[in-house]
């Protein structure tokens, strides 16, 4: 399950002083929840919309929970690089990795 690779069942020894696992289970619900908008709604708006929202932090998730919807993946990569986040691995048109023969990305 997608929530084992990201580690989000892990709890810091001390929850009081380091919050950001919060902050990263908020990310991955709501991009569970656009997940689900999406299934419902797959239009290139609302790829454009879900690409921005993933703006909010923790690219890691965001791509794992879209890693079977190249169209939405292909937007949050656009909307990153257009935000200055270097992605060298991904494709200016597309938005999706490039794939290189004999190598991994």
């Amino acid at each position: 399950m997608r929530i084992d690779r990201l580690r989000l069942k892990n709890f810091p020894p001390s929850a009081g002083r380091d919050f950001r696992y919060l902050l990263r289970r908020e990310a991955y619900a709501l991009a569970l929840r656009s997940l689900d908008n999406w299934k419902q709604r797959p239009e290139p708006e609302m790829a454009a919309q879900i690409g921005i929202t993933a703006l909010g932090g923790f690219y890691s998730i965001w791509t794992q929970v879209f890693a079977d919807e190249p169209e939405v993946l292909g937007a949050i990569n656009r909307e990153y690089a257009r935000h200055g986040t270097s992605l060298p691995q991904i494709e200016a048109d597309t938005g999706l990795p490039i794939k290189r023969k004999g190598g991994i990305f």
